[in-house]
């Protein structure tokens, strides 16, 4: 009888699907556009001066979201908000606009963080001001990836075709979207290098 229980213990309960409660789920990626070419950034990229980003992120389960930009010499939070699984999706700049780098010889970060708790790293950083400066952010966001196992690194890129209109390039990129799971955090790290 107890080698049955622990059978379904072990087997049972991942097969009906149930998960930690602390673990973060969600489909998170950046549309690259180029002229009338729509791509996935890869985690290190590189761009020309004018071409565009929109940034999706799709949470399989409840989570607090953080998206952080950073430059040289300042970092910028994009965003802080909670999602519910299901019901919310984030787009940024917003579902029709895109994020324009019209720098050139620059590199750029862009950090997306999902955790199933707020971040009191993050929110004490961006507590008064949305701008700091990259040192303190650097060291703040090297602390937080070396207290996950998180891979920061893509496992594949899938093909993405165009479509006519904004909405049908967003439905059909978030068809193509791949998932991501981590332990209470999940962190989504696409460094940038915008040619001249």
């Amino acid at each position: 009888m107890i080698k049955i229980l622990v059978i379904l213990v072990i087997f049972g309960i991942p097969a009906l699907g149930f998960s930690p409660g602390d673990t973060v789920k969600a489909k998170i990626a950046i549309l690259h556009k180029a002229g009338e070419v729509y791509n996935p950034l890869r985690t290190k990229d590189r761009l020309k001066a004018g071409e565009m980003l929109r940034i999706f992120v799709l949470p399989e389960k409840d989570c607090f979201v953080y998206a952080v930009h950073s430059g040289d010499k300042e970092s910028f939070l994009l965003c802080k908000t909670f999602l519910k699984e299901g019901n919310d999706s984030l787009f940024l700049p917003t579902p029709e606009d895109y994020y324009i780098f019209d720098e050139g010889g620059v590199k750029e970060k862009i950090t997306i963080f999902c955790s199933s708790k707020k971040i009191s790293e993050i929110e004490n950083l961006f507590k008064n001001s949305e701008i700091i400066s990259s040192g303190l952010w650097d060291e703040a966001e090297e602390k937080l990836i070396a207290s996950t196992k998180t891979n920061l690194n893509e496992t594949s890129d899938k093909p993405f075709s165009l479509a006519g209109n904004v909405s049908a390039v967003n439905e059909d990129f978030m068809d193509s979207m791949q998932l991501f799971v981590g332990d209470e955090l999940l962190i989504r790290k696409y460094e940038i290098e915008v040619k001249k």
